[in-house]
């Protein structure tokens, strides 16, 4: 198998919501939300099969290359030997594995929810329950922790390019990736423009017959229509997204 299983970008959402609405762990203590970032996470696994690679320089010889013992990034097969390692890492200290989706893990017992994109660790838990994932991390990875938002930490953490924000009323928001519509914007050319109040305008039908005889788009105006339509539609995936309590 060549690839790893990825969580949609909703199971995101869903541990935001839960910690707006839980608020605490089942042992009464104040959730929060965290995120890890696994050092050189493809070099944990070990390889699969025979891959050979060319020798770092300083390490070249004349006809000879080396055998990778451990998977490398770029290899085919990386992500997948990586998801396998950090699974039964996880369900050997008691985490349950989720069937629709593998990146998924819940502990029952110490009420932690994580979902895993890549190298990146989105936790929900109170501070033991965090301190249990760290310990489970530190065993086998070398890890930082990229943020925190809850009660009595950060308000603020990047997540996937997108800013989560926890609120003093206890509220989280889930602000889109603010990079896209400064493109689109920027495509525009609307640096300028001033915003309006209302999502279009009252066209007369003068203008409108204007536009049906306009000329063809060419190829350049083509490609920056349909490169503008995608960016939108990615956007499009998070701006409504306002979780609440």
């Amino acid at each position: 198998m060549l690839f790893s299983n990825m969580p949609p970008l909703e199971a995101a959402k869903i541990l935001c919501s839960l910690l707006a609405s839980k608020k605490t762990s089942k042992a009464g203590k104040l959730l929060k939300l965290a995120l890890y970032d696994i050092s050189r996470a493809h070099f944990y696994g070990e390889s699969q099969r025979a891959v050979y690679v060319t020798l770092p320089e300083g390490d070249q010889a004349e006809n000879m290359c080396a055998l990778l013992h451990k998977t490398m990034y770029g290899t085919q097969d990386a992500s997948h030997v990586w998801q396998e390692h950090y699974s039964k890492k996880f369900i050997e200290r008691g985490f349950v594995q989720g069937q629709a989706w593998t990146s998924v893990f819940q502990h029952p017992e110490r009420d932690v929810t994580l979902l895993v994109h890549g190298d990146d660790f989105l936790v929900l838990g109170d501070e033991d329950g965090q301190k249990y994932l760290r310990d489970t991390l530190s065993e086998k990875y070398e890890y930082r922790c990229d943020g925190c938002i809850g009660p009595e930490d950060n308000q603020h953490m990047t997540l996937l390019n997108r800013i989560v924000t926890y609120h003093k009323d206890g509220s989280v928001s889930f602000e889109a990736d603010p990079r896209h519509a400064e493109m689109i914007i920027r495509q525009l050319g609307l640096e300028g423009s001033k915003g309006i109040s209302t999502p279009g305008e009252k066209k007369k039908l003068s203008d409108v017959v204007g536009t049906s005889v306009l000329p063809p788009m060419n190829a350049e105006r083509t490609t920056l229509f349909r490169s503008l339509v995608m960016r939108a539609q990615f956007l499009g995936q998070d701006r409504a997204a306002s979780l609440n309590r």
